[in-house]
């Protein structure tokens, strides 16, 4: 089943990753609220999900850049595993985080592209457990690009996988 959606407001759909990060600004969906019954894949589970990944992926730092919440890559990845599996959030993870001294550091830099949530984007169902989030955008950074999310559902629905085409 093929659905698209539009939203009413338009974003800059780009985000940049400051060095320093307040607990207060660091806006998160409880990972533990996305537990649900309904396998259908809808439109508010597409946008929730990706709000509690980039969450869990960017997280609350001090001044030089240490994770607060975190020691390590290992600790992260665990942690993100509430939202999407292992083995789409590890490249991530990877890139942006340093582990150095017994403690994790967010790297200073732009980050991926990303979903907009503001954007129209067309899901398809590909099976019971299993749904595609396909959309197309543009920014100044990375010019245009198509975002592919699938979604897993697994007593919840999790990102499995994340892909881009330029």
């Amino acid at each position: 089943m093929r659905k698209t959606f539009t939203a009413l407001m338009l974003s800059a759909g780009l985000l940049f990753i400051p060095m320093d990060l307040h607990a207060e600004s660091n806006h998160q969906t409880d990972p533990a609220a996305l537990h649900d019954t309904n396998q259908q894949l809808t439109g508010r589970d597409v946008k929730e999900t990706v709000r509690a990944f980039m969450g869990e992926l960017i997280q609350e730092t001090d001044k030089t850049g240490k994770v607060v919440n975190f020691k390590s890559k290992e600790e992260l990845l665990a942690r993100m595993e509430m939202v999407s599996d292992r083995k789409a959030a590890k490249p991530f993870v990877e890139e942006l985080y340093t582990e150095q001294d017994g403690s994790l550091y967010l790297n200073p830099m732009a980050a991926p592209p990303t979903f907009n949530e503001y954007e129209s984007y067309d899901m398809v169902q590909l099976d019971e457990n299993r749904a595609e989030v396909v959309q197309h955008n543009a920014s100044a950074l990375y010019g245009s690009y198509t975002i592919k999310i699938e979604f897993i559902h697994d007593a919840a629905w999790k990102i499995g996988k994340i892909a881009y085409e330029q």
